[in-house]
């Protein structure tokens, strides 16, 4: 769960609600590691191969050439192309200035990669209703 740094339990007013299925195709090792969105609600945007709590890159470095994605029927993880990112490595202030509250629920664990099923789903509408009681949730956005 996130929420905006604007809500205070005793506030007055109400946020929209952003539901992020987590697993569900955010995958893309260069989408996940720079603008997945529970990455950038994060104050410690750092990955196990980069320590730093964040690590904005100077514009000069704003096109990063990355090795393609290889497609699930390649069995190497890359090719042998390059492709721009088009886009900053992190982006330090997201969290602080993003409106909404989150869910961020995850559809699929290691040991049991099944998805999102509809009974998850089911769970996540629940979840949802939930947080819109709990937390001001505006169910009109």
């Amino acid at each position: 769960l996130f929420l905006p740094a604007t809500w205070t339990p005793t506030g007055q007013d109400l946020y929209p609600v952003v539901v992020f299925l987590h697993g569900a195709g955010d995958g893309k090792f260069s989408v996940m590691n720079s603008q997945s969105l529970p990455r950038l609600l994060d104050s410690d945007q750092s990955t196990s191969f980069d320590p730093r709590r964040c690590w904005c890159l100077d514009k000069a470095y704003e096109q990063v050439l990355a090795k393609r994605e290889a497609p699930a029927s390649v069995p190497e993880p890359f090719l042998q192309d390059d492709e721009a990112l088009r886009s900053p490595l992190a982006d330090c202030g997201f969290a602080a200035n993003f409106p909404a509250i989150t869910l961020m629920p995850q559809g699929w664990l290691p040991d049991k990669p099944t998805g999102w099923t509809h009974d998850l789903l089911e769970k996540v509408v629940r979840l949802t209703k939930k947080t819109l009681r709990t937390y001001r949730g505006d169910p009109t956005r």
